[in-house]
């Protein structure tokens, strides 16, 4: 499939900001470190805007992540809540507890890369012109973060390619699934991790090859390259997780 260059070589001027990902893992800290309990109130949008120091627009981004998860709910003319815990298909007590396990999180990767496998097998036959260009643009801002040391950028070009890749699928139940695992998995590892580990520049290699199998149809070279992706980007996380478990254990 071709691709226009000249609609996709245009200067990238992304300007780094707090994800919101990072936001909603300030959000569970808050929760955490206060003690609330399902149920219980949370600060309003203006108030989680001063406290962390970003736009309302991205404070809601990670109300939205939250609830897609069922970790919070809004009351209408009330505010914004904790979900009951017989709201929360038993996610809050994995995620506003202290002890986020490296077997958990290993089980979250291993039903990511078995969705994403599906995703790029329906991506490569899927995909149109359109969604190839957001793709090679997502493509191009991922590599920008790589080459600049920046995290937040970085970090969108990653977001966008994966959910540009969902988004080819044209199912809306991938799409959903998608971003609901995708939104959780950042959050817990922001909250485990707090940093972006493994091989960035790795990681952009891997896109832009996995970019040029979807490109030319190459339905197998595609599905493998991702099942790498996937599991040379999991392993950092989970030693890392280890890592700060046996340092907790040790400090304790």
């Amino acid at each position: 499939m071709e691709v226009e260059n000249d609609k996709v070589t245009e200067s990238l001027s992304i300007q780094p900001r707090l994800s919101y990902e990072t936001v909603a893992a300030k959000i569970v800290k808050y929760v955490a470190s206060r003690g609330l309990k399902p149920g219980d109130k949370l600060p309003t949008e203006q108030e989680m805007t001063e406290m962390f120091g970003v736009s309302r627009t991205v404070v809601r981004e990670a109300i939205k992540a939250l609830a897609s998860n069922g970790m919070v709910r809004s009351r209408q003319g009330s505010g914004l809540y904790l979900a009951d815990e017989t709201q929360s298909a038993n996610i809050l007590p994995f995620v506003f507890t202290a002890t986020i396990k490296p077997e958990t999180v290993a089980q979250l990767f291993e039903f990511r890369c078995f969705m994403e496998k599906e995703i790029v097998r329906q991506a490569v036959h899927k995909i149109t012109v359109k969604e190839l260009r957001s793709l090679e643009k997502a493509l191009k801002i991922h590599r920008q973060g790589a080459e600049t040391g920046n995290r937040e950028i970085f970090h969108q070009g990653d977001s966008m390619f994966h959910r540009v890749l969902a988004e080819s699928t044209h199912n809306i139940f991938f799409i959903q699934s998608h971003n609901n695992l995708w939104h959780l998995l950042q959050i817990i590892l922001e909250i485990a991790v707090g940093e972006t580990v493994g091989s960035w520049q790795r990681a952009v290699e891997q896109h832009q090859k996995l970019f040029d199998c979807i490109k030319d149809g190459d339905e197998e070279g595609a599905v493998n390259t991702i099942e790498e992706h996937i599991t040379s980007s999991s392993n950092p996380y989970l030693q890392a997780i280890s890592n700060v478990m046996i340092n907790k254990s040790y400090s304790t």
